[in-house]
């Protein structure tokens, strides 16, 4: 079919269901696509998923033009979901997988505030600019994202694994947020100019914590870092530490492309072995 309206109704499977539709896209209001087994929808149009349901009893395979999940539901129940699309606004909507989850935009915008983004194993999120802030993202395996730039104002993600987040070619803006894992965290900012914020953040891990700003200012104000292991918050512009506290169980490197002020107020380091300062200079008053 060149297109396929489903409002209020249902289009199911009672096995697998294989959903393919051409230019005129998907647009399922108030509708339920799904099926016992393994769903497949395949679009060459946009799909709008508006306060709708898509879902799968194992495994769910997405891809299209524009994705857009409104208030909607998109899910795979013990398997897992892999979205490829060319971008995707999720407005109070969720994806959820029992298995992994693969959201790919392929250098298209992620835009998913105030979002649910869930799975049982692994997460990778791939995209051009995201926005991702006061969304709840959790994982059972480890979450990997890369995109070019991220907006993530309080939000909430948590790894039962790694937890790494880059932003390659623009702005991270982590404040106000929680970034927790059961293995490491590494959160990065890696473009000429562009900033990490993060402000108020918090950013922990019984294992390793980094959090740098490769070319660009790092800000930690009233930011907890707490590190089992080695903690390493960098950042190659003036940045800010007042009221941060950085604790390692192990090793921990601090910097910036000034004189590192370790008078700033309230600032707290604990470090278990090795403190390594990457700075112009020392300041201590």
């Amino acid at each position: 079919a060149n297109a396929v309206g489903n409002t209020s109704g249902l289009i199911a499977g009672n096995r697998n269901a294989t959903l393919t539709v051409g230019a005129g896209g998907v647009t399922n209001t108030s509708g339920t696509i799904q099926a016992a087994n393994d769903l497949t929808v395949t679009s060459a149009g946009d799909v709008a998923n508006t306060s709708g349901q898509l879902l799968a009893g194992h495994q769910l395979t997405l891809s299209g033009a524009a994705l857009t999940n409104s208030q909607g539901q998109i899910g795979a129940q013990t398997g897992s979901a892999t979205l490829a699309v060319t971008s995707y606004i999720n407005i109070g909507g969720s994806v959820v997988a029992g298995g992994a989850l693969t959201l790919d935009t392929q250098g298209g915008a992620l835009t998913a505030n105030g979002s649910t983004l869930a799975s049982g194993a692994d997460m990778t999120l791939r995209a051009g600019a995201a926005q991702l802030s006061d969304a709840a993202i959790t994982a059972g395996g480890s979450i990997n994202a890369q995109v070019t730039s991220l907006e993530a104002t309080r939000a909430n993600v948590q790894a039962a694994g790694n937890l790494s987040a880059t932003a390659g070619a623009g702005a991270f803006n982590a404040a106000n947020s929680t970034w927790q894992a059961g293995q490491a965290v590494a959160l990065t900012g890696g473009v000429t100019g562009a900033s990490v914020d993060a402000t108020r953040a918090s950013i922990t891990s019984p294992g390793d914590v980094s959090v740098v700003a490769t070319h660009g200012a790092l800000d930690i104000t009233h930011a907890s870092l707490l590190a089992g292991r080695d903690l390493t918050a960098t950042g190659t512009g003036a940045g800010t530490t007042t009221g941060a506290q950085a604790l390692a169980g192990r090793d921990l490197t601090l910097g910036n492309g000034t004189a590192f002020d370790f008078a700033a107020a309230n600032l707290q380091y604990q470090f278990g072995r090795d403190l390594t300062v990457r700075a112009q200079g020392i300041s201590t008053a």
